[in-house]
């Protein structure tokens, strides 16, 4: 596995560049799989030359003061590269990197014509001016020559000068691109993107016949119900689609009627492996009537092995939504990942978590269990009774975080059930569980435990209290 990349904490230099692991390498001796070589100002062009016959590029700027000359200097050795395969570029939080600067690596993008992967991230959490329109119009003009391209990640989250303008030059380019099978574009942010640009997006995508993937974050832009419409009309279209990831959270104009229409979509796939569904913070406009209809959507699709929901601060979801999801998880038994959030959901009761817990009986292949109910005031240690009780049915589960921080009325008693009902489970690798601070759970609780996990089960490598 590749080792964890250098933070800029404890980076002495500007920057580093990243190898890929050795099994994504073909025939390339001079690279060592958990290399990881330094590089600054000054050598940052004679690093990159020596290793010009790499087929994966994983560059990452981890200094703050990172320009558009040294993007320059990056593209100017990428020119010289005649056999890389996958180029990922991370530029998050460079405030110094400007339109200038992604105009060079989309003019030498051209002349990469084996490309197979493209990966830029740009998003910043300041307000980012020097990346506006200019920026993914000169990429697209370099990413439509990549005629061989399969998989392409464009994120421009939190650069607010982006409008429907770039998203049309980005979809005109992927009409030139009949081999994508993975598109994941963010717009997290971009306040000026509205339903025309969405629409523009997702009308391209009906040309691209070989899609297996499409993940798209329009969180926070100015996304309605047509939006969701014309968007669900284009992606039925997609036929051999077996990923979907969308994120709609905090458009304050979707409501009950625009989550119908991606139901509506949902039901027309029958080979989807994974969904995820962001809608969180939709402004109380998102209510029980919507969980009710997409879990119709998706009730059908036997072929499930992910699902993610996240409704989290939807204020009009109760248990009713719950009921009706458990129903249908208990019907998909090829499910190996579960993540629902629906924290600080205020009407969320102990009766919700039975309805969950009930519908982890029949889910012996599950291997990934996520429950977040923070904030939740209504749940009690009665609910963590009924949905541990469950637990048991989980033999080939690893991997599970339960969040119910801020549950004011859970305590120790609480804690006592989720642990006992743990105890039996070998297969866990990895535990997260947060509770109530202070004077709810207590920490000899937590340490009593602690100590009784490590000890029922021997290969527990992660445990998070």
């Amino acid at each position: 596995m590749m080792s964890k990349p250098l933070s800029s904490e404890n980076l002495p230099v500007n920057q580093y560049f990243e190898p890929a692991p050795r099994r994504n390498i073909t025939k390339i001796n001079q690279i060592q799989s958990h290399e990881q070589i330094q590089l600054n100002e000054s050598n940052l062009k004679a690093q990159l030359a020596e290793r010009v016959e790499a087929r994966v590029w994983r560059v990452k700027f981890a200094d703050e003061d990172i320009d558009d000359k040294t993007l320059k200097m990056l593209v100017e050795t990428m020119k010289a590269s005649k056999r890389m395969l996958k180029l990922k570029i991370d530029c998050r939080e460079k405030e110094g990197i400007t339109d200038a600067g992604l105009g060079l690596i989309g003019e030498n993008l051209k002349q990469m014509s084996c490309l197979r992967s493209v990966s830029f991230d740009f998003l910043s959490y300041h307000s980012r001016n020097g990346i506006t329109d200019e920026s993914p119009e000169s990429m697209i003009r370099g990413l439509k020559k990549l005629g061989a391209l399969q998989d392409l990640h464009l994120d421009f989250a939190w650069c607010r000068e982006i409008t429907d303008q770039s998203l049309k030059k980005i979809s005109q380019g992927l009409k030139r691109l009949p081999f994508l099978r993975a598109i994941n574009l963010n717009f997290l942010m971009c306040e000026r993107v509205t339903d025309k640009g969405l629409k523009s997006i997702t009308k391209s995508l009906e040309r691209l016949s070989r899609l297996r993937s499409v993940s798209l974050n329009f969180g926070s832009c100015k996304i309605t119900n047509e939006g969701l419409r014309k968007m669900n009309e284009s992606l039925k279209r997609c036929a051999l689609l077996n990923e979907i990831s969308l994120n709609f959270n905090s458009c304050d104009e979707i409501t009950d009627d625009g989550l119908k229409n991606i139901s509506e979509t949902l039901k027309t796939f029958t080979s989807l492996h994974s969904i995820s569904l962001l809608f969180f913070q939709c402004n109380n406009q998102v209510t029980d009537e919507s969980l009710k209809i997409i879990s119709e959507g998706f009730q059908g699709i036997a072929s499930l092995r992910s699902i993610s929901l996240n409704f989290r601060m939807c204020d009009y979801i109760t248990g009713e939504s719950l009921k009706n999801i458990g129903e249908t998880l208990k019907k998909l038994v090829s499910l190996q990942a579960i993540n629902l959030n629906f924290g600080y959901c205020k009407h969320v009761t102990d009766e919700s978590l039975k309805s969950v817990g009930k519908s982890l009986r029949n889910l012996i292949s599950l291997e990934t269990l996520s429950l977040a109910f923070e904030g939740c005031t209504k749940i009690t240690n009665q609910g963590l009774r009924y949905l541990s009780e469950r637990f048991e049915t989980l033999i080939s589960l690893q991997t599970l975080n339960l969040d119910f921080d801020g549950c004011s009325q859970i305590s120790d008693e609480g804690l006592e059930y989720i642990g006992e009902s743990l105890e039996s489970l070998n297969s866990l690798r990895t535990i997260s569980l947060k509770f109530p601070r202070f004077d709810f759970v207590t920490s000899h609780a937590k340490e009593m435990l602690r100590q009784n996990l490590k000890k029922a089960i021997p290969g527990l490598q992660n445990l998070i209290l």
